[in-house]
């Protein structure tokens, strides 16, 4: 039984193929691209309320009396 079993545990056994270092690059560059569009979107998305919030605070202050 234990030969059997040994047996089985080395026909399991594959050799590993690498990853091509092509693949990891296009990989790392679709993440890197993907990142940078949710940042523009987000940006592109909150810029006016950011903006509306900075008017806000400027007007608020007024002018400075000498």
């Amino acid at each position: 039984m234990a030969e059997e079993l040994s047996n089985v545990n080395l026909a399991d056994e594959s050799p590993k193929k690498k990853m091509n270092p092509w693949v990891i690059v296009a990989i790392i560059g679709v993440i890197l691209v993907c990142c940078c569009l949710a940042v523009f979107v987000t940006l592109a998305l909150l810029g006016p309320a950011v903006g509306t919030v900075f008017s806000n605070i400027i007007e608020e202050l007024g002018t400075p009396i000498p």
